[in-house]
């Protein structure tokens, strides 16, 4: 768990300027590294104008925020997860549902 939020944060964030790492893996590094050739008047690969440029900037910065969200999405969905087991595990009746073979006879009328 702690490596995949690890990745997740190097792939949304710019890493810290350490020795060895690779300043563009993160879609924010990205997006600063075109945005510092565009206000130069530069055209990096892929782009083949300066509005694919702008256009280049604008989907890191939107994959950035998809990502974050998704790995919200992600940390909720195991933290509520976790919660509920626990809650589960501590009670001492059963806390699974099912439904009865008379109450699915009648569900398909």
């Amino acid at each position: 768990m702690r490596d995949l939020a690890q990745l997740a944060a190097q792939r949304i964030f710019p890493p810290p300027p350490t020795p060895g790492a690779d300043p563009a893996v993160g879609f924010v590094s990205h997006a600063w590294r075109f945005s510092e050739a565009l206000s130069q008047g530069k055209v990096l690969a892929p782009a083949k104008n300066l509005e694919t440029m702008s256009r280049v900037i604008f989907n890191d910065y939107v994959d950035a925020t998809l990502a974050a969200v998704f790995v919200c999405v992600v940390l909720a969905t195991v933290i509520y997860g976790v919660i509920d087991i626990r809650k589960a595990l501590g009670n001492v009746k059963s806390t699974a549902v099912e439904i009865g073979g008379a109450a699915m006879a009648g569900a398909g009328r």
